[in-house]
């Protein structure tokens, strides 16, 4: 009985290490943090039980899993640079959190260049209008009764500012004047992958903002909430034709699902070309949203410096 349970947590356990272009799997895939440590528990039950067929089983499936999210989970170091740095601030306020205070506290708090919101309904623009114009004198506010309203402000000069439909869901874009260094920006929020139908358009909204990226010659950054794991072969393929990398320094995950501890998925990004160096990266806590702010400081490398 032993031997069929551990051939099983075995095999479901290939879910999260083989990427198969199927929606249900791809789904699952995206809690392959929870599923490695599920299998770590069984590990740990079946070896202390004397079950060492399943101890065995959940300790190979984690240490296989584990194997394809490495690179996600292990905390890179802050760096620094020699130059003005430019920070960034994202946050999806989620359209029916009335709880406003501590998200522009800690926007306020983290004093960055660059804000973004998102889930921006009419309400919140006006808090965030009320908060940031005198700051951040740049800004464009979209509200919507939707999720997909968008708020964004700055203390530079923001150039060349449009808003782009992908997918049936605005985006913003434009160019951002830094003391007279010019980086473009796109932000964007797309559809949740459930059901299905909002799968293939979230997958398409993906493609469509990495070849508006691709080619471009002067340094920029993407923020928003793509609702893809990094992980995810959308996200990796919007990064491989975009030529952009994650700022992440770590796991750093941000959605919450229901608030709860455990189910837990990073789906908040700033990516950032080459051409721009992240010093440090990290997720702003302090939310009063389903999500949790995420917060990047940047530079501008110079021509001889390497990636």
């Amino acid at each position: 009985m032993m031997v069929l349970a551990g051939l099983f947590v075995f095999l479901s356990s290939m879910v999260f290490v083989i990427p198969v272009d199927n929606y249900w799997w791809v789904m699952l895939r995206s809690w392959a943090f929870q599923g490695m440590m599920l299998c770590a528990l069984l590990a740990m039950v079946g070896f202390f039980s004397g079950y060492y067929t399943l101890g065995a089983a959940g300790l190979v499936a984690s240490l296989l899993i584990l194997r394809q999210l490495w690179s996600y989970l292990i905390p890179k170091p802050a760096l620094s640079g020699d130059g003005k740095v430019f920070k960034v601030v994202h946050f999806n306020v989620l359209k029916t959190n009335h709880r406003f205070t501590p998200i522009l506290s800690a926007a306020k708090d983290e004093d960055a260049d660059f804000l973004s919101f998102q889930e921006v309904t009419e309400e919140w623009a006006s808090v965030l209008k009320e908060c940031f114009a005198g700051s951040h004198p740049f800004f464009k506010v979209v509200p919507l009764k939707s999720s997909y309203g968008m708020a964004i402000f700055s203390k530079c000069p923001l150039e060349q500012l449009q808003v782009k439909y992908w997918s049936d869901i605005p985006n913003f874009t434009g160019n951002i004047n830094f003391y007279g260094t010019r980086f473009h920006f796109v932000t964007a929020h797309t559809r949740s992958p459930v059901p299905r139908t909002d799968y293939v358009k979230r997958n398409e909204h993906l493609r469509e903002i990495g070849e508006y990226l691709a080619g471009r010659l002067a340094p920029g950054i993407l923020i928003g909430d793509l609702n893809a794991v990094p992980w995810d072969q959308a996200m990796l393929r919007l990064k491989s034709v975009a030529g952009m990398k994650d700022s992440r320094k770590g796991f750093a995950p941000t959605f919450r699902f229901k608030k709860i501890p455990f189910l837990i998925l990073p789906i908040d990004y700033i990516l950032h070309t080459p051409k721009l160096q992240c010093l440090k990266f990290k997720v702003i806590r302090k939310s009063s949203s389903d999500h949790l702010g995420v917060t990047g400081t940047y530079y501008f490398k110079k021509l001889n410096e390497k990636s």
